[in-house]
């Protein structure tokens, strides 16, 4: 999910995980070879030279290199941003899409194209679901970008048969990034609920036709009543066709009216409500 704007849509699901990228290769860079911002230190000393009478003009030149380096920084935060927002797009499909589509129903894409046709319609965005998906994003995103500098710290420890610094980045770095990646899947859960509660198909009465019958069977099977058991299990799994629905109330009628078919007097009850709802659906079924 990539989701752009002009204001806090842009710096926090955005900007900040570049920034984290970003400085945090040249924290970890410079704990690796820290001569280099010792090297730059001195270009920079030798390119503003300090005499006593020219102070005002080092100063000068020192707050633009300064806001220089910032809008470059910035800069280079929003790119790597994009650059984060289509990695994690790629593992949050291959992950917690993934995980969700097993735990929910087979619907769990057509309620999201839903939802998106929903967001196209709409002139004013739901300041609440906006924020969450923001905070889901920013941290899934600080994640995936935690998760490169771990990458990063363990291939330089590597190199440098593993000091102690490097070692103590790489666990920071991964156990904030399992931190992180466990509270976005929260979140993830959370949008995926409510996106489900408000777009997903109504139960059907035909499921919960379905479910009547399988309780009825599991009950039937613990008193070991038999001839309720064989008249049931020859009553097809309902649909919404017009033959597979005749079907079932003709197998009914066969179990209702069998005389060597023990039923009590709620079962029978139920069973009767349940072809009164088969007859109602065969009506308009096509």
């Amino acid at each position: 999910m990539i989701k752009f704007g002009l204001t806090d849509s842009l710096v926090i699901p955005l900007a900040l995980p570049g920034a984290l990228l970003c400085l945090g290769s040249a924290a970890i860079i410079h704990i690796y070879a820290p001569e280099l911002a010792a090297g730059t230190a001195k270009a920079i000393d030798a390119w503003l030279p300090s005499p006593m009478g020219s102070l005002p003009n080092n100063g000068a030149a020192l707050a633009a290199l300064v806001a220089g380096v910032a809008l470059v920084v910035y800069l280079l935060s929003v790119f790597l941003g994009v650059i984060l927002a289509i990695v994690a797009g790629y593992v949050e499909i291959l992950t917690l899409d993934h995980i969700q589509q097993k735990r929910s129903t087979k619907d769990y894409w057509e309620t999201w194209y839903r939802y998106i046709e929903h967001l196209e319609d709409q002139s004013t965005e739901n300041v609440y679901l906006s924020g969450l998906a923001d905070l889901f994003l920013f941290q899934f995103r600080c994640a995936v970008a935690l998760s490169l500098l771990a990458a990063l710290a363990g291939v330089l420890a590597h190199l440098s048969n593993w000091p102690k610094s490097l070692t103590l980045s790489l666990a920071c770095t991964l156990l904030t990034a399992l931190l992180l990646f466990g509270s976005s899947y929260r979140y993830h859960n959370q949008l995926a609920y409510l996106r489900s509660r408000r777009f997903s198909d109504p139960p059907s009465a035909l499921d919960d036709g379905n479910r009547i019958l399988q309780n009825m069977i599991l009950r039937w099977c613990e008193r070991k009543a038999l001839e309720p058991l064989r008249l049931a299990l020859a009553i097809p799994p309902l649909e919404n066709s017009k033959a597979n629905l005749a079907a079932a109330v003709v197998q009914l009628d066969a179990l209702l009216n069998d005389g060597r078919a023990v039923l009590f007097g709620r079962e029978r009850e139920a069973l009767k409500d349940l072809k009164q709802l088969i007859e109602t659906k065969a009506a308009a079924a096509p």
